[in-house]
């Protein structure tokens, strides 16, 4: 298969070394390695992704110093990507198909939905908007867009504009009186898969379509390519080419690490 997107894959964790890793998160990255020989992996901890930063991105070094951990991460994500390209994935997911399997000659960005809440919220409207342009609504019962894309994993040709866009965005959110002042821990929406949809939902706009026309056909077909993107359903990053596990790093109210890992451990067991 040839394709704008290279045969990379990287994910970043704390630490390198594998002993300080559980038995758990070893079989989650062996994963990567066992069923993607022909790819090449790189696992980037805390101190090489804030080098990598500092010397290919120098002109986001303090807003990258600025955020949290788990933000940090958020962005270095997408720097990757956008400089060299390849598929993310965090650490705890787990490939269940080879990458081959799943992606296209044609591919230059692949997303899937993280969730489709339009049934529970149909009635959700962008009444705000952040400084970088994403829209929120702080009258519903859900402040962020009902159809959300995933960031824990996701596929993209180095250079591709909504990986820029996103970036900007972050760049943007880091300085915004909104999370500085009012609402910091929303992660989210700050760099997480809130920010990523707000620039996947622009590119859809600006080719005719929206989020949830998207959401919609993805109730009924596996995958929606507009332009260069293609869009998969809610179980292609869930379960279907790629489980989640999902231990809650993000979460600053999340429990203690070794008792995210037997969660997600329980979670992991209960799709197969």
């Amino acid at each position: 298969m040839s394709t704008p997107i290279p045969r990379s894959i990287f994910q970043t964790w704390k630490t390198s070394d594998g002993r300080a890793w559980s038995r758990s998160m070893r079989g989650w990255v062996r994963s990567w390695k066992e069923l993607n020989a022909d790819h090449e992996h790189r696992l980037f901890d805390d101190a090489a992704c804030f080098e990598h930063v500092a010397e290919r991105f120098p002109r986001l070094l303090d807003v990258y110093c600025g955020l949290r951990p788990v933000e940090r991460a958020d962005l270095w994500r997408y720097l990757v990507l956008l400089e060299r390209g390849g598929v993310y994935s965090d650490v705890d997911t787990v490939c269940r198909l080879p990458i081959a399997t799943w992606l296209a000659a044609a591919d230059e960005l692949v997303v899937a939905l993280e969730w489709d809440l339009l049934d529970r919220y149909p009635d959700w409207q962008p009444r705000k908007r952040l400084r970088s342009g994403g829209a929120y609504d702080p009258i519903c019962g859900w402040r962020d867009h009902p159809v959300m894309i995933a960031n824990w994993t996701f596929a993209a040709r180095a250079g591709h504009p909504v990986l820029c866009d996103v970036v900007e965005r972050v760049a943007t959110n880091a300085r915004d009186p909104y999370f500085v002042l009012e609402d910091p821990a929303w992660t989210i929406k700050k760099t997480g898969p809130g920010v990523l949809t707000d620039a996947v939902g622009d590119y859809l706009q600006a080719r005719g379509t929206s989020l949830v026309e998207v959401a919609h056909g993805l109730r009924v077909v596996s995958e929606i390519r507009v332009g260069e993107v293609r869009i998969l359903d809610l179980r292609a990053f869930r379960r279907r080419h790629v489980l989640h596990v999902g231990m809650s790093s993000w979460n600053p109210a999340a429990r203690a690490p070794w008792t995210r890992i037997a969660t997600g451990v329980r979670t992991a067991l209960s799709w197969f």
